[in-house]
């Protein structure tokens, strides 16, 4: 039976007891700073709620699981049931005459140690997986805080007062919570790596410790907790990169390269370039000879270090047109295709699948998805792909490899839709969301995550991910208000880079990694 962890379901041995009050940092006995750690993270003697029942540290695991881009031994049923319910299989039994017999099969939670075996051990916790016994090695913990070794070498000693027995509280909870996962039959390499995306980070023990410390950090407002500031990718702060834009950003990172290339229809209707390598460039006119209708954005594509690709909407007869780069740029090529003209719809949504193969897809003067694509050194017609329903918006599409397309645009009600390709078409998916304008969407190199960030009804980045499953969508920053729809590139597992235009007209680039 699953229920919450109350305070009854803890069980010290007599030998943890005796040196977890002996042994002491800051003259807080390890006892105390254990309690303390229970009450901040689980549940108090009176049954009210730490972070891990407050949601603080599934909203954590779920910033975590999005940055690791994927689940390793887990799901998100996983997640949820012991990172925001935090029902563990420990149940009280100290209300039954059996407690004794109980207690030493499936009843409370044991803590075991020291011993002479215990001592020679350099780990500060361990548990036997699906085992009920944690051996919390704490005088391992507590020499590290002290000399700013192990776990706390990044930072530091921890400060031998009363805000350092807190921290050091937070991290013992957030290293039981580790090993209660371990008890619950979740296992990890055994060799840490805490990279982004690797096996170690992407498992449930390590991904429940993160979690905890970094809703520590968020209460306590301090970087001294251990692993937190060296714990990998983050969200950084929105970037001014200048210019005065109409309509959306087309970006795209080049393959094999530490290049990304940005494109904006200029205050003069042309295409303007922006590119960072080792640092951004200025804003450079592309053509000056050529309009791009107001209701349309460029688009840009890569296959190669050596090519770029645009595909935009002229603003005389509204068809569709590309400009090739392959050392030099090349005149804009008509391609035909009338694109419905409404605001927020108008843009060409390109996808390069591989070396000489590229998609394009559009929403026709039906509102329907139409595609065109270049193979084999040709562009083929414009031909309907779905009648079953009417966009809202203009298509965006990614491929993880040759056999695969996605399509994402906003339906009628507001929500996202999702239609992909895999040899034949699927019927279109509600992703849910109400959103404004166009999806961005990023299928993330050397792994099987999808994600998708749109401007949600309050103006702000929201974000879906795919990881086999979809996320629930989440707020990415609550302080900055979109002006535009937001395009997303990534460079790799452990990089996601959104670019913007913002109230003032301006683009912005928020980066995580």
């Amino acid at each position: 039976m699953s229920e919450k962890l109350k305070w009854a379901n803890w069980y010290r041995t007599e030998g943890c007891r005796h040196w977890m009050d002996k042994t002491k940092f800051a003259g807080v006995s390890f006892t105390n700073v254990m309690y303390e750690g229970m009450r901040s993270v689980f549940l108090d003697e009176k049954g009210n709620p730490g972070m891990l029942y407050t949601g603080e540290v599934y909203e954590q695991s779920k910033q975590i699981v999005a940055e690791n881009g994927r689940r390793n031994g887990f799901d998100e049923g996983d997640q949820i049931k012991y990172l925001r319910k935090g029902l563990f299989k420990f149940d009280d039994n100290s209300d039954s005459i059996l407690s004794p017999i109980l207690d030493l099969f499936q009843g409370r939670l044991r803590f075991q140690g020291p011993d002479k075996e215990d001592l020679e051990k350099t780990k500060y916790a361990e548990a036997d997986v699906g085992g009920d016994q944690v051996d919390v090695h704490f005088y391992n913990i507590i020499s590290d805080a002290v000399n700013g070794q192990g776990s706390f070498s990044y930072k530091g000693a921890l400060p031998q007062n009363a805000n350092g027995v807190t921290q050091l509280a937070y991290f013992t909870a957030a290293v039981i919570l580790h090993e209660i996962i371990h008890s619950h039959g979740f296992t990890h390499p055994v060799t840490p790596d805490s990279t982004p995306g690797s096996d170690y980070a992407s498992s449930l023990p390590h991904v429940a410790m993160l979690s905890v410390l970094r809703a520590a950090h968020a209460r306590l407002g301090t970087s001294n907790l251990p692993i937190l500031a060296s714990a990998g990718p983050k969200w950084h702060d929105w970037e001014n990169l200048g210019g005065q834009v109409k309509g959306d950003i087309g970006a795209v990172c080049v393959p094999s390269t530490n290049v990304t290339d940005l494109y904006v229809t200029g205050m003069d209707d042309t295409l303007w370039q922006k590119y960072w390598d080792n640092g951004w460039s200025n804003w450079i006119q592309v053509d000056p000879t050529f309009e791009i209708h107001g209701s349309s954005s460029p688009v840009a594509v890569s296959a190669n270090p050596s090519h770029r690709g645009i595909f935009a909407r002229n603003r005389k007869n509204m068809m569709v047109y590309h400009k090739k780069y392959d050392g030099q740029w090349h005149p804009w090529e008509n391609l035909g295709g009338t694109l419905k003209g409404k605001m927020g719809v108008g843009d060409a949504g390109a996808v390069s699948i591989q070396e000489g193969v590229t998609d394009v897809y559009v929403t026709g003067l039906d509102d329907m998805l139409w595609q065109k694509y270049y193979a084999n050194g040709t562009w083929s017609d414009w031909f309907q792909v779905d009648s079953t329903m009417k966009l809202a918006s203009s298509p965006v599409a990614v491929s993880a490899n040759p056999s695969h397309r996605a399509v994402y645009a906003r339906g009628k009600d507001g929500a996202v839709y999702h239609k992909y390709w895999d040899g034949v078409w699927h019927p279109w998916e509600n992703l849910g969301g109400n959103i404004k304008g166009d999806i961005a969407a990023v299928a993330v190199p050397g792994s099987n995550v999808t994600d998708l960030y749109v401007r949600g009804m309050d103006d702000t980045l929201w974000q879906k991910y795919w990881d086999n499953g979809w996320s629930d969508w989440q707020q990415v920053d609550p302080g900055f208000k979109l002006a535009s729809s937001p395009v997303a590139v990534s460079a790799g597992i452990s990089h996601r880079a959104i670019y913007a235009k913002g109230t003032d007209g301006s683009v912005y680039h928020k980066f995580w990694g």
